[in-house]
């Protein structure tokens, strides 16, 4: 496994046990405890964001991020991605 591939997964898993924490405290404070305080709320928006940079950073992986320029302009599209974030 190539190493941004591992970091993706480590990545994945990791946001995937901190929603499954988020949906449990979710579950408790609005079954048991009946009731949702500021904090709540604030864990679910940072949560969405927290899975928005999941998806952002693993795009960024499969691009080049985290490898060093000669292993990216080693890619058979390399040259290709370095004239796509030219242009951003």
């Amino acid at each position: 496994m190539d190493l941004p591939d591992s970091m993706i997964v480590v990545d994945t898993v990791v946001t995937s046990i901190s929603l499954l924490c988020v949906l449990l405290r979710f579950y408790t404070r609005s079954v048991i405890v009946k009731r949702l305080w500021t904090e709540d709320i604030l864990i679910g928006i940072v949560e969405v964001l927290a899975i928005g940079w999941l998806v952002t950073i693993s795009f960024g992986y499969k691009q080049g991020y985290g490898r060093h320029l000669h292993e990216i302009l080693d890619r058979p599209d390399g040259d290709e991605v370095l004239i796509r974030t030219d242009q951003v």
